[in-house]
C-alpha cells in the first residue's frame, strides 16, 4: 500500500482504525494533550473478549494463521493504533509471549466437528451456534466453524512489552475467553496517573452486541498528594463500535479532510506492531518493529 501511494502521490490514501475514535480514547487524548499528568512514562492496556465475542473469532476464517496471522493483527492492531495515537509515537521494539489455551483441539471439550450446521453433536454441544442461513451459502464458507477444530492455529491469549520511539514503555495483553468484555487503560505520568475502564456488555448474553446492559465506563485521575481521585466526564456517542464509526466517517468524508484524520503511516505502524508481536511469540525473542 505504501509503495502504491508513493507511485501515485496525488491519490488521497489513509488507513483509519476505529478504536481511536471511541469517546473514552478521545477523552484520554484531550487529557494528555492538556498536560494533565505531565510527561507520560508508561502505559498499560488490557483487552478482554468475553466468551460470546471471543468465540466468534474462532468460528470464522480469522482462526487460521494463513488467512489472518492472528488476533494480533485483525483485532489488536486497532489497539496498537490507539496507543500510538495517545502517545503520539510508535513502537520500535516488542517482546511477547502467547498461546492457544481455550480453543482448538488441545482445549478441554467433549465434541468436535467441521461446522455446527453439519455436526452430529449440534443438539448436545453447549457451544453450537445457529447462523442466518439466508445470508450464507451453506455449501461454501459459513461462520460456524467448530471452535475445537485442530485447524485452529492462532493464539487466544498473549501479552507484549512494547518500547516506543519517544521512550515510553507499554504493556499490552489480550484474553479472548474472559468472563466479561472490555478494556482497561492505565497511563502513568510524571505528575499523576489516569485510569480508564470501559466494559461494554456481560458474557453469555443472547445478543453479542446487547446494548441493554449498562456499560461500566469511567476515567479517573490520581494525582500525587491527593487521596481522592478525580472523576472525568465522558461524552458518550451512539452507534456502532461505541459511537466510534460515526466520528470516523465524519472525519474521513469531511471536505476538506479533517486535520486530525489518521495518515497512511499511522495504519502501517499499527499493523507492523501486530506483526512484530506474532514474530516475537514465534521466535521467542525481541523484535524490532521495522525489521
Amino acid at each position: 500500500i505504501r509503495a502504491a501511494q508513493q507511485r501515485n502521490p496525488e491519490v488521497f490514501a489513509v488507513t483509519s482504525h476505529n478504536s481511536r475514535y471511541r469517546p473514552v480514547a478521545r477523552t484520554l487524548k484531550k487529557l494528555l494533550a492538556s498536560g494533565t499528568i505531565g510527561r507520560v512514562i508508561s502505559l498499560e492496556y488490557r483487552e478482554t473478549l468475553d466468551q460470546v465475542h471471543g468465540k466468534s473469532y474462532f468460528r470464522r476464517w480469522n482462526s487460521r494463521r494463513a488467512m489472518s496471522n492472528g488476533l494480533q493483527l485483525h483485532k489488536s492492531s486497532h489497539h496498537f493504533d490507539k496507543m500510538n495515537y495517545l502517545l503520539e509515537s510508535h513502537a520500535v521494539e516488542v517482546s511477547a509471549s502467547g498461546a492457544l489455551i481455550a480453543y482448538g483441539a488441545q482445549a478441554p471439550h467433549r465434541f468436535s466437528g467441521q461446522n455446527c450446521h453439519t455436526c452430529p453433536h449440534r443438539q448436545e454441544c453447549p457451544d453450537a451456534i445457529e447462523y442466518d442461513r439466508d445470508l450464507f451459502d451453506s455449501t461454501m464458507y459459513t461462520p460456524d466453524l467448530c471452535i475445537w477444530s485442530p485447524d485452529i492455529d492462532i493464539e487466544d491469549t498473549f501479552a507484549a512489552s512494547i518500547r516506543f520511539a519517544n521512550g515510553v514503555f507499554a504493556s499490552y495483553s489480550l484474553c479472548a475467553h474472559a468472563s466479561y468484555e472490555g478494556e482497561v487503560i492505565h497511563i502513568q505520568g510524571e505528575s499523576g496517573r489516569i485510569e480508564a475502564r470501559q466494559l461494554q456488555y456481560l458474557s453469555q448474553t443472547d445478543d453479542l452486541h446487547n446494548q441493554k446492559a449498562v456499560p461500566d465506563e469511567s476515567i479517573k485521575i490520581f494525582r500525587f498528594g491527593s487521596a481522592v481521585p478525580e472523576e472525568v466526564p465522558i461524552e458518550r456517542e451512539s452507534g456502532s463500535h461505541g459511537g466510534a464509526d460515526k466520528l470516523l466517517f465524519a472525519e474521513l468524508f469531511a471536505c476538506p479532510a479533517a486535520d486530525s484524520l489518521p495518515t497512511l503511516e499511522d495504519g502501517i505502524y499499527a499493523v507492523l506492531t501486530g506483526a512484530a508481536v506474532v514474530e516475537s511469540i514465534q521466535q521467542g525473542r525481541k523484535i524490532a518493529v521495522m525489521d
